[in-house]
């Protein structure tokens, strides 16, 4: 996928989220989203959005940094590649 499709999708997803405005959150899903983290796993977005998506009403901010949008291979958190 390339850079900017990326790019704006992870916009529309979280922009969506923090206004809490989750049918355009979903709307950029994959139906077979593949969620995994110590707390929780979820293998579909709608059963993620059943059990998550309430957790944008304590949201304030969505805030991006660089290095998430970095096509370096070893971007750090201050947006400068690694190595």
């Amino acid at each position: 996928m390339k850079h900017r499709v990326m790019k704006k999708l992870v916009e529309q997803y979280y922009q969506g989220w923090a206004q809490q405005r989750l049918d355009q959150a979903r709307a950029v899903l994959a139906h077979d989203l593949k969620f995994r983290s110590p707390q929780d796993s979820f293998d579909r977005a709608d059963d993620f959005f059943n059990q998550c998506g309430h957790l944008s009403q304590n949201l304030q901010r969505v805030s991006f940094r660089t290095a998430l949008y970095s096509e370096s291979k070893n971007p750090d958190p201050k947006g400068q590649a690694l190595g």
